[in-house]
């Protein structure tokens, strides 16, 4: 074989190997961005399932606020209604500082 062929092939075989190493960078880096980006979307489903959850939730924290608010202000009434209750203490000043009984 010729001296100016060894060469052109030796030239050529580091063209293909530099070639080669450019391709298995690019798709070594396309690889690593889908995975990243799978990573991501998995983060913002869990952000999804717990904003989910939480708007799940409140109705039942509106319901349980009713609740508690239809039993104090039936202990409000029923105190405001008994007699030496708050509403007939209003008069005295702030001097009657009678205690609370059930």
């Amino acid at each position: 074989m010729s001296k100016g062929l060894l060469i052109g092939l030796g030239v050529f075989g580091v063209l293909v190997l530099a070639l080669l190493m450019v391709f298995g960078s690019y798709v070594g880096a396309k690889n690593q961005m889908v995975a990243k980006d799978q990573v991501v979307k998995t983060a913002w489903s869990d952000v999804d399932v717990q904003l989910q959850r939480r708007a799940d939730l409140i109705p039942n924290l509106v319901e349980t606020v009713k609740g508690f608010t239809k039993e104090e202000s039936t202990v409000f009434w029923r105190h405001c209604q008994r007699p030496g209750g708050h509403a007939e203490r209003a008069g005295t000043g702030g001097q009657d500082r009678g205690q609370w009984t059930a």
